[in-house]
């Protein structure tokens, strides 16, 4: 029990330095693809979200997206 509960807060302790530093960088941020720079490659952002800082995520659609996508829609009906 012990050594499970050592275990526990080493990973504690990893994941908090390893956010430390992210929070202490500058994250490159493609402008067009969204994409961040990790360490010279390329990742989606929900990869960096769930890989690299083990957050869970889900999608959605933003207000201004959905007033986007029904505009396109009104104007490909009214075409």
């Amino acid at each position: 029990m012990r050594q499970e509960l050592e275990k526990a807060l080493d990973e504690i302790k990893r994941s908090t330095e390893e956010a430390r530093r992210l929070q202490g960088q500058l994250q490159v941020v493609c402008a067009w693809t969204k994409r961040i720079n990790l360490e010279g490659r390329w990742v989606a952002l929900d990869e960096f979200l769930t890989n690299t800082l083990n957050t869970k995520i889900t999608y959605g659609v933003s207000p201004e997206a959905m007033d986007e996508v029904l505009h396109n829609v009104e104007t490909a009906t009214e075409a």
